[in-house]
């Protein structure tokens, strides 16, 4: 059991519970044994002393390369844009796995393993919540179709700052425009912000 995909900075309602916000952070694990394992008793956190109260994960079974997701909605679990530590702890509280990030450079860019929980760690992949990690170029992007994930780059209505930003950089969809002068990222993200 290792952990497979996980996702710091969302932007898009991953979760499905119609709001995207740090809830929709997540950590994925893989079983990439050849016989079931019990997720009874094992915890999920952000390393020895990390911010997050470690998390009992629920009393379910894993088949053979099974993947299940657990968002920080249900876990508690928070992944820091600025950097940090996830441990995967086995039931006897032996460390199975645990990986350190640096600063996050996108939204909605996850750190993955590539081939899937075998492979060396990348900050490459679209996030793919509960499936196989796809990476970054590999196609068209999981999310079309998705509600609320189309680009809103509106030419001619903003800064020239703000449409790069808007637009062309990982800040997509961060802001929209309040008609006074002003613009609003919301806060869908970390941080709530305006520039005038």
């Amino acid at each position: 059991m290792v952990i497979n995909e996980f996702l710091p900075h969302p932007h898009t309602d991953w979760n499905g519970d119609g709001i995207a916000n740090i809830g929709d952070e997540y950590i994925e694990l893989i079983n990439l044994g050849t016989v079931s394992i019990s997720l009874k008793n094992w915890k999920l956190d952000n390393g020895v002393g990390g911010p997050s109260v470690p998390y009992s994960l629920p009393d379910v079974t894993l088949l053979p390369r099974q993947i299940m997701e657990f968002y920080h909605s249900a876990s508690g679990i928070g992944l820091s844009d600025g950097g940090g530590t996830i441990r995967l702890l086995k039931s006897d509280g032996r460390t199975a796995d645990i990986f350190t990030y640096p600063f996050l450079e996108a939204t909605d860019q996850s750190w993955c393993r590539l081939p899937d929980g075998t492979g060396p760690w990348a900050f490459a992949c679209y996030p793919t919540p509960g499936k196989l990690n796809k990476p970054l170029g590999s196609g068209p992007t999981p999310l079309a179709g998705r509600a609320g994930t189309d680009p809103l780059c509106l030419a001619g209505k903003a800064p020239q700052v703000v449409l790069s930003a808007e637009c062309n950089s990982p800040g997509l969809k961060m802001w929209a425009e309040s008609g006074y002068g002003e613009f609003w990222l919301d806060s869908h993200g970390k941080w709530a912000v305006f520039v005038e």
